[in-house]
């Protein structure tokens, strides 16, 4: 086996100046640095959306703003322009009503055979099970479950036109999906036949597993984010935009940079937030069934990302 090579972090960094991820850091810095700019007061903010000139940020108090940057002439990036954005939001003090308003219509939903609809609403109430910590392991996986399977604009673009992908992105790349894909892993320990001594002894596996689950989907939320920057040229251009296909193409993108995020999180904290080996168990199982899509999906999009810039380069 050969030796891993250290490579000095500035190496690294003289590598990555000027890419998507450099700038991308630097609005990430720029927000939190002008928080009382952008906030009215001095308060810890995060970047939630970053696109073509402005970016979206989120203040601890739940307040989101749109932020313009641009690029200086010494590669700093500057705060140019703020705009408030007005949106739902709850306080602790009624999130329950939500909650319970969210869960009524989807039971009503289900109950008329509207299933994706029914889904969509159970995974708006999901993010909360982390500020829940009287549901159950098992209730937890069921919602994350329902959320990690919802009729997304990305997955229904990808259901109506699954050959089309796999044929842009060649046997090869799908050849590579499907070696890294596998069945369930993990039904011996959820299925009722091991005892809970015997159970105990998976535990390490299953954290390697989960580990490696986050890199893989670190790496996809990454190459697609990447790539949706890489469309700024493209989402510019005004002829390109009035173009159906580019148009259904950037909301594909953007949707899943959205569910990816929120799948790194839910499999980066899962070992902290589960406390049950079966439970961690069924959601690994769950989420590796399903990454293949994700895999085609972020394949999809690299390969149709560089077509695009290419084309609008040649114009």
């Amino acid at each position: 086996m050969t030796a891993p090579r250290f490579i000095p972090v500035q190496e690294i960094r003289k590598l990555s100046e000027g890419s998507f991820e450099h700038t991308i850091s630097k609005i990430e810095r720029a927000v939190q640095e002008s928080s009382e700019r952008i906030f009215g007061k001095k308060i810890g903010a995060r970047v939630v959306g970053t696109f073509p000139e402005n970016a979206l940020a989120l203040s601890e108090d739940g307040d989101v703003a749109r932020v313009f940057w641009a690029v200086s002439k010494d590669g700093s990036v500057k705060i140019v322009k703020t705009e408030s954005v007005k949106i739902a939001s709850y306080s602790p003090e009624n999130v329950e009503d939500f909650a319970r308003k969210q869960i009524r219509k989807a039971v009503a939903a289900w109950e008329s055979g509207r299933k994706d609809e029914a889904e969509r609403l159970i995974s708006e109430v999901a993010p909360y099970v982390d500020e829940r910590p009287l549901l159950s392991d098992a209730k937890v996986v069921e919602a994350l479950t329902v959320e990690f399977k919802a009729a997304r604009p990305w997955r229904q673009i990808l259901k109506a036109n699954r050959q089309r992908f796999e044929s842009a992105v060649g046997e090869p790349a799908m050849m590579k999906i499907a070696a890294e894909s596998s069945g369930p892993k993990y039904t011996v320990i959820y299925n009722g036949s091991m005892e809970e001594a015997e159970r105990a002894g998976y535990l390490d596996l299953v954290h390697s597993d989960f580990s490696y689950l986050t890199s893989r989907v670190t790496s996809l939320r990454d190459l697609s984010r990447t790539c949706y920057e890489g469309l700024r040229s493209v989402v510019r251009s005004e002829d390109l935009k009035a173009d159906e296909t580019i148009s259904t193409f950037i909301t594909f993108t953007e949707d899943l940079v959205s569910d990816l995020s929120r799948l790194q999180k839910i499999v980066s904290d899962a070992p902290k937030t589960l406390t049950k080996i079966e439970s961690l168990g069924r959601l690994y199982d769950t989420i590796n069934e399903g990454l293949p899509d994700y895999e085609l999906a972020g394949k999809f999009v690299e390969t149709m990302s560089k077509q695009l810039q290419d084309a609008a380069k040649a114009k």
